[in-house]
Protein backbone atom coordinates (compact mmCIF):
# COMPACT_ATOMS: atom_id res chain seq x y z
CA UNK A 1 0.00 0.00 0.00
CA UNK A 2 1.39 3.37 -0.97
CA UNK A 3 1.41 6.34 1.36
CA UNK A 4 -1.26 8.90 0.42
CA UNK A 5 -0.24 11.46 3.06
CA UNK A 6 2.90 12.84 1.41
CA UNK A 7 3.85 12.18 -2.20
CA UNK A 8 7.31 10.65 -2.27
CA UNK A 9 7.41 9.57 1.38
CA UNK A 10 9.09 6.14 1.82
CA UNK A 11 7.13 3.00 2.72
CA UNK A 12 8.65 2.47 6.17
CA UNK A 13 9.48 4.83 8.99
CA UNK A 14 11.36 3.19 11.86
CA UNK A 15 13.45 4.07 14.88
CA UNK A 16 16.64 2.56 16.23
CA UNK A 17 18.32 5.26 18.32
CA UNK A 18 17.25 7.75 15.61
CA UNK A 19 14.47 8.02 13.06
CA UNK A 20 15.09 6.52 9.61
CA UNK A 21 13.15 5.78 6.43
CA UNK A 22 13.09 2.82 4.02
CA UNK A 23 11.65 2.77 0.49
CA UNK A 24 10.87 -0.72 -0.82
CA UNK A 25 11.03 -1.52 -4.54
CA UNK A 26 10.66 -4.60 -6.73
CA UNK A 27 12.42 -4.82 -10.08
CA UNK A 28 11.67 -7.75 -12.37
CA UNK A 29 14.02 -6.59 -15.12
CA UNK A 30 17.47 -6.53 -13.51
CA UNK A 31 19.28 -6.54 -16.84
CA UNK A 32 17.75 -3.26 -17.99
CA UNK A 33 17.56 -1.48 -14.65
CA UNK A 34 20.82 -1.18 -12.72
CA UNK A 35 20.21 2.47 -11.79
CA UNK A 36 18.14 2.65 -8.59
CA UNK A 37 16.84 6.10 -9.55
CA UNK A 38 15.03 4.55 -12.54
CA UNK A 39 12.86 2.72 -9.99
CA UNK A 40 12.03 5.88 -8.05
CA UNK A 41 9.52 8.56 -8.94
CA UNK A 42 10.81 12.13 -9.15
CA UNK A 43 8.77 12.95 -6.03
CA UNK A 44 10.61 10.18 -4.14
CA UNK A 45 14.04 11.48 -5.16
CA UNK A 46 13.03 15.00 -4.14
CA UNK A 47 11.64 13.73 -0.82
CA UNK A 48 14.89 11.83 -0.14
CA UNK A 49 16.93 14.93 -0.95
CA UNK A 50 14.87 17.27 1.22
CA UNK A 51 14.93 14.92 4.20
CA UNK A 52 18.54 13.91 3.66
CA UNK A 53 19.86 17.47 3.57
CA UNK A 54 18.40 18.10 7.05
CA UNK A 55 19.99 14.96 8.46
CA UNK A 56 17.49 12.13 7.91
CA UNK A 57 18.70 8.64 7.01
CA UNK A 58 16.92 7.24 3.96
CA UNK A 59 17.45 3.71 2.62
CA UNK A 60 16.12 2.03 -0.53
CA UNK A 61 15.81 -1.76 -0.64
CA UNK A 62 15.32 -3.27 -4.10
CA UNK A 63 14.28 -6.85 -4.69
CA UNK A 64 15.58 -7.93 -8.07
CA UNK A 65 14.83 -11.38 -9.50
CA UNK A 66 18.03 -12.99 -8.15
CA UNK A 67 19.21 -10.68 -5.40
CA UNK A 68 18.24 -7.93 -2.96
CA UNK A 69 20.22 -4.70 -2.80
CA UNK A 70 20.25 -2.06 -0.09
CA UNK A 71 21.16 1.56 -0.88
CA UNK A 72 21.55 4.63 1.31
CA UNK A 73 20.71 8.11 0.08
CA UNK A 74 23.72 10.42 0.44
CA UNK A 75 22.63 14.07 0.02
CA UNK A 76 26.25 15.29 -0.12
CA UNK A 77 26.61 13.57 -3.52
CA UNK A 78 23.29 14.79 -4.95
CA UNK A 79 23.41 16.28 -8.45
CA UNK A 80 20.19 17.34 -10.18
CA UNK A 81 21.47 16.14 -13.55
CA UNK A 82 22.69 12.79 -12.10
CA UNK A 83 20.82 11.77 -8.90
CA UNK A 84 22.26 8.24 -9.20
CA UNK A 85 25.44 9.53 -7.55
CA UNK A 86 23.55 10.09 -4.31
CA UNK A 87 22.62 6.41 -3.77
CA UNK A 88 25.39 4.36 -2.16
CA UNK A 89 25.11 0.57 -2.42
CA UNK A 90 25.49 -0.92 1.06
CA UNK A 91 24.66 -4.63 0.79
CA UNK A 92 23.71 -7.35 -1.69
CA UNK A 93 22.08 -10.68 -0.83
CA UNK A 94 21.43 -13.49 -3.30
CA UNK A 95 17.78 -14.54 -3.24
CA UNK A 96 18.56 -18.24 -3.50
CA UNK A 97 19.67 -18.01 0.13
CA UNK A 98 17.33 -17.37 3.04
CA UNK A 99 16.86 -13.65 3.49
CA UNK A 100 19.64 -12.43 5.74
CA UNK A 101 17.85 -10.15 8.21
CA UNK A 102 20.95 -9.98 10.41
CA UNK A 103 22.96 -8.55 7.52
CA UNK A 104 20.40 -5.86 6.75
CA UNK A 105 19.74 -4.91 10.38
CA UNK A 106 23.51 -4.88 10.95
CA UNK A 107 23.97 -2.53 7.98
CA UNK A 108 21.25 -0.23 9.28
CA UNK A 109 22.74 -0.20 12.79
CA UNK A 110 26.21 0.52 11.38
CA UNK A 111 24.88 3.39 9.25
CA UNK A 112 22.95 4.80 12.21
CA UNK A 113 26.08 4.73 14.40
CA UNK A 114 28.10 6.46 11.68
CA UNK A 115 25.33 9.03 11.26
CA UNK A 116 25.19 9.73 15.00
CA UNK A 117 28.98 10.17 15.06
CA UNK A 118 28.76 12.69 12.20
CA UNK A 119 26.05 14.58 14.08
CA UNK A 120 28.19 14.64 17.25
CA UNK A 121 31.18 15.94 15.26
CA UNK A 122 28.96 18.59 13.66
CA UNK A 123 27.66 19.75 17.04
CA UNK A 124 31.22 19.96 18.44
CA UNK A 125 32.43 22.14 15.54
Amino acid sequence: MENSVDDGMPDINATYLIDYWVELKVCENEVKIRDVTKLLRDSQIIWNYRRGKVGALVFVVVRYMRFIVMYKFNPANFKVDNPTLSYDQLAVVKKNLAFDWQLFTGVIRREICLHIQKLKNYIKS
